[in-house]
């Protein structure tokens, strides 16, 4: 989804539809569309979706989530029902999550690799007791 500025003074829906409209992902936009006609019907997950300033990514990154947990290691389908019910339940129950920037740590990585690369092995030297001849 490209990045779109959002007016967080809009209405749930409208904001969840300019959303939708801008999306490219087209089971984002599927979910996005039951959240709509939902928030036609209860009006809590609407001023939930307003309070906790959701967004459609923030719903669909906890759908994949919850996926990948129940379906582990394996490719596989899930329900819409049940995409549609964790798609409430984030919105009725969730937190945005705060990401770590991924790229420091991996610069700290390469850091620790490349002085292990430079750092040159070598044997320990043995000490020999007694007089060298040095001619």
């Amino acid at each position: 989804m490209a990045e779109i500025k959002l007016d967080w003074d809009m209405e749930p829906s409208d904001r969840l539809q300019v959303e939708i409209n801008n999306s490219k992902n087209s089971a984002q936009i599927i979910v996005g569309k039951q959240l709509l006609e939902d928030f036609k019907v209860d009006s809590k997950l609407s001023a939930r979706y307003s309070d906790m300033k959701f967004t459609l990514i923030n719903v669909w990154d906890s759908i994949i989530e919850r996926a990948r947990a129940e379906l582990g290691s394996k490719n596989g389908a899930v329900e819409d029902s049940k995409v549609f019910g964790w798609a409430r339940e984030f919105v009725l129950d969730g937190e945005i999550k705060k990401v770590k920037p991924v790229q420091k740590d991996f610069i700290g990585t390469c850091e620790k690799v490349k002085e292990e690369i430079i750092k040159p092995k070598t044997k320990p030297i043995k000490k020999e007791e007694g007089q060298l001849s040095l001619w």
